[in-house]
């Protein structure tokens, strides 16, 4: 059953949300600041790695600021941190609470990671949202979101509105949808941005990065779009290339004329796709520090150029920024996207990593369904955690470098299968019972091509095609004819993100396949 606001009630939402934040009634446009810091787990270097060189500063630097100036709001996209953060920071335990409990540090998911919703199954989603609600509650943490927020995966399932509603969101961001430009991502203008009939052009075409998401089953979230990229306003502050850990790649620039004009751009390229006066500037490059003093800045621009601009910044989270938009609903266009693929390459990356984190998950439901008939209680809580942070849209896609992958990706699946591990009374049968019959199997070779018949199936290969299948015929099915199960290659000039016919200037050309050459054939 869809739950859905009433006109009457949402506008009160939206009205009081607005109030509470001091948005002035007069206001043209409000743009909202929503500041993170986007946390992969383990992408090009191991959480050990991240924490140390980034994570524990930047958590340091937000607790101080939120201390400083108690109207500021920021944003922790996943769990993950936060737990090593409690873990190794016991003297900053108290604050990290209180600023938790408090909503000055807002929580945009409750789920371990930032998650890729294609490939994992759909109890391994739900999963890692509980058992991050569960670490939280367990910790004396009383914050149970309402957005869930995927600010880089590589694409979305389109059933997500229903998966988040089974989890309790009734809100949702996302940035990588189809169609959409990202600079660096293609070797094209983005004026040939958004592709038609992509999720992208459908939003552009709406005129609304809002959007009621509605899927095929009828489950509705409050959904928006990040059109510029979930750090669009990362440099408000700063000159230079980018702000990313400790890398000097910027430096400080708080002059007020062009801090002024960057507010003000930004609300340029987001009116056309707002249907209300509300606009929402993401903040949150990848392991970036909170901008310095940012209320100082936002102060200063509406005590100076509010007046005669008619834009009001304010710094806020971006279910707030939900909240006000909720209050229009009724003016939101109401689609039903498959925001997918937006790269292809993960799809096919790391098949015994994907094979891997799927087993453990299937694993662990039948450990719990043993352990309910058994009557035990097996703790599982440890493997449950690999599953859920394997979910991760840098780790189950298979988008780590080697040197992240084999060191802690892979450990940390193996050690979550040995804990499944249990001592057996040995193999369930024989061979034989386990194929499911003692039927008779015969080979021949026939004309220089083995037939190979087990009463059921007969399958026949051919040396002079690589070794391929030729004919596969299985009782009671449409017989198939070969070559089948040819291994073809193909020069690739993509990534392990995408594939080379996914932009321009690449490509994906065949270069060999096995059925062109004979095989060598050994009695």
């Amino acid at each position: 059953m869809t739950a859905t606001l009433r006109h009457d009630a949402a506008t009160t939402v939206g009205t009081g949300a607005a109030r509470r934040l001091g948005v002035p009634d007069d206001a043209a446009h409000v743009l909202v600041l929503s500041e993170s810091s986007h946390w992969d787990p383990n992408w090009m270097l191991t959480s050990e790695q991240y924490f140390r060189l980034g994570v524990r500063r930047t958590l340091d630097k937000v607790l101080d600021a939120l201390r400083a100036d108690e109207r500021r709001v920021w944003s922790a996209d996943c769990v993950f941190f936060l737990q090593m953060y409690w873990e190794r920071r016991p003297e900053r335990r108290a604050e990290l609470r209180d600023a938790l409990d408090s909503g000055r540090m807002r929580l945009t998911t409750s789920g371990e990671t930032t998650q890729d919703t294609l490939l994992p199954t759909t109890e391994s989603v739900l999963r890692d949202f509980l058992v991050g609600q569960e670490w939280l509650r367990a910790h004396g943490i009383t914050q149970e979101p309402r957005l869930a927020y995927f600010p880089d995966s590589f694409g979305h399932s389109p059933a997500l509105p229903t998966l988040l509603r089974a989890a309790g969101f009734d809100q949702t961001l996302v940035t990588r949808i189809d169609g959409t430009f990202v600079l660096g991502s293609d070797w094209e203008r983005s004026s040939r941005f958004p592709r038609a009939g992509s999720s992208a052009a459908a939003l552009t075409d709406a005129g609304s990065a809002d959007f009621v998401w509605r899927d095929a089953q009828g489950a509705e979230v409050l959904a928006h779009w990040h059109p510029f990229h979930y750090g669009q306003a990362d440099m408000l502050a700063s000159v230079g290339v980018l702000r990313y850990m400790r890398a000097p790649l910027s430096v400080p620039d708080r002059n007020e004329r062009r801090v002024a004009a960057r507010l003000e751009e930004h609300a340029r390229r987001l009116g056309p796709l707002a249907r209300t006066r509300y606009l929402l500037c993401p903040i949150g490059q990848d392991f970036v520090d909170p901008v310095p003093d940012l209320l100082d800045l936002v102060d200063r621009y509406n005590e100076r150029r509010y007046p005669d601009t008619g834009l009001w910044v304010v710094n806020a989270g971006a279910d707030d920024y939900l909240d006000m938009v909720a209050g229009h609903r009724d003016e939101l266009p109401v689609l039903e996207l498959d925001p997918n693929p937006y790269w292809t390459g993960f799809y096919a990356s790391r098949p015994e990593l994907k094979r891997s984190h799927r087993q453990l998950v299937d694993r662990l439901l039948v450990a719990e369904a043993g352990a309910v008939v058994d009557g035990g209680a097996p703790d599982l809580d440890r493997p449950w955690w690999t599953a859920a942070t394997g979910n991760h849209h840098d780790f189950v896609t298979g988008t780590s470098p080697d040197r992240v992958t084999r060191k802690e990706q892979e450990p940390w699946l193996r050690d979550a299968h040995r804990a499944l591990d249990r001592p057996t009374d040995g193999p369930a049968g024989t061979p034989a019972d386990r194929a499911g019959g003692s039927g008779t199997v015969t080979a021949r070779w026939d004309g220089g091509v083995l037939e190979v018949d087990t009463g059921r199936l007969v399958a026949r290969f051919d040396p002079a095609a690589g070794g391929c299948l030729t004919r596969l015929a299985v009782e009671g099915r449409p017989e198939q004819r070969g070559p089948l199960g040819d291994l073809v290659a193909y020069d690739d000039s993509g990534g392990l993100w995408r594939m080379g016919h996914e932009y321009r200037g690449g490509h994906l050309r065949e270069v060999g396949r096995t059925s062109v050459h004979a095989a060598t054939v050994t009695e």
